[in-house]
C-alpha cells in the first residue's frame, strides 16, 4: 500500500511487514507509467548538457563499431537538436544536475563544459562521414574554440580549477577528457591530461582520489576513467592501486560500490551498480591504438 508521495521527490513511502513488524520503506514512484498527458517535468531533476553530450559521444561509439554512420543518419533530427543545446549551453553549463553532483549542483561545471566539447567533437565527425562537410567544418571549429577556452583557462592554473569561477585550490577528476583521446578527436594538447593526472595522484588518499574538493568521497569508475589520460603506466598504477585496496580492505564486505571514502574505505551507498562496468574503459583505448 502507498502511504503518502513526496512531491518533491516523487519517492514513495510504502508500508512493509517483517517478522511481524511494520516498517517504511522508500520506493521510486514509476514515472515510465503514468500518462504521457501529465506534466512532471522538473529542470532540476534533469541532465541536459550531461545527456545530450553522453548521447553524441554514444552515437560514434556505435559509428566506430560499425564503420558507418547509418545509425546517425536515422535520428539526425535528435542529434541536431543535442548538439545544438551543447552549443548553447555547454562551455559554461548553468546550475544542473549531473554525474559530478553528491555533493551538489554545481553551476559553470569545467567537467561537464569538457563533455560538451567533446560531444560537439564527435558530432563533427559523424556529420561528415555522413558527408556534410560544410556542417563538419562548422562543428568542428566550435568544439575546437570551446577546447581553446578551456585550455586557456587551464593555462593560468597547474591544474584545472572545478568550476570557471574558482581557482586550482580546487580540483576535480576530469575523466570527460577520456574520449577525445579515445576517438582521437584531438580537440585538447595532452599536456593538460597529464597535470591533470599528476594533481590527482598529489591529492590521492590511501583509498584513491577523490571526486572533487569538495568531500573526502570518490567515485571508482571516474578514476579509472581519469587513467586514460595518461600513457605513463606507473601513473596509472598510482591511481589504480588504490582502488584495489579498497577491495581487499574496505570495512564493509559489499558487493563492489562505486562511491566510497577514500580516506576510510567505508562504501556510502551504491553496491555492484552497471556502472562499474566503465572500470573497463582501458581496454577501449588499447582497442583504438
Amino acid at each position: 500500500m502507498r502511504d503518502s508521495e513526496d512531491k518533491y521527490t516523487g519517492n514513495m513511502k510504502t508500508a512493509i511487514w517483517h517478522d511481524g513488524k511494520r516498517g517504511i520503506a522508500t520506493t521510486h514512484l514509476p514515472y515510465y507509467a503514468l500518462p504521457a498527458t501529465m506534466d512532471i517535468y522538473r529542470f532540476d531533476s534533469q541532465m541536459p548538457v550531461e545527456e545530450c553530450a553522453n548521447m553524441l559521444v554514444m552515437f560514434l561509439g556505435v559509428s566506430e563499431c560499425e564503420g558507418n554512420v547509418s545509425f546517425f543518419e536515422e535520428n539526425l533530427d535528435l542529434c541536431s537538436k543535442w548538439v545544438e543545446y551543447l552549443v548553447k549551453y555547454g562551455l559554461y553549463p548553468e546550475e544542473q544536475l549531473c554525474t559530478d553532483d553528491f555533493a551538489g549542483h554545481l553551476k559553470n561545471n569545467i567537467n561537464l563544459a569538457i563533455k560538451a566539447t567533446v560531444g560537439i567533437g564527435a558530432y563533427a565527425r559523424m556529420i561528415g562521414l555522413a558527408g556534410d562537410r560544410d556542417s563538419e567544418k562548422n562543428y568542428r571549429t566550435i568544439a575546437e574554440e570551446f577546447a581553446a577556452e578551456i585550455t586557456k583557462f587551464a593555462n593560468k592554473y597547474s591544474h584545472l580549477p572545478l568550476t570557471w569561477d574558482s581557482d586550482d585550490s580546487t580540483f576535480s577528476l576530469k575523466y570527460n577528457f577520456a574520449f577525445d583521446k579515445i576517438y582521437h578527436l584531438d580537440l585538447f594538447d595532452h599536456s593538460i591530461f597529464e597535470r591533470e593526472i599528476d594533481t590527482y595522484i598529489e591529492k590521492c588518499n590511501a583509498f584513491g582520489t577523490p571526486l572533487d574538493t569538495r568531500a573526502i568521497y570518490t567515485k571508482s569508475d571516474w578514476i579509472v576513467w581519469s587513467c586514460v589520460l595518461t600513457d605513463d603506466n606507473q601513473k596509472r598504477e598510482a591511481l589504480l592501486s588504490p582502488i584495489v585496496r579498497f577491495l581487499e580492505e574496505s570495512p564493509r564486505r559489499v558487493p563492489f560500490s562505486d562511491w566510497y571514502d577514500t580516506d576510510s574505505g567505508t562504501f556510502r551507498h551504491f553496491r555492484a551498480r552497471t556502472v562499474q562496468g566503465g572500470t573497463f574503459i582501458l581496454l577501449l583505448l588499447d582497442r583504438g591504438e
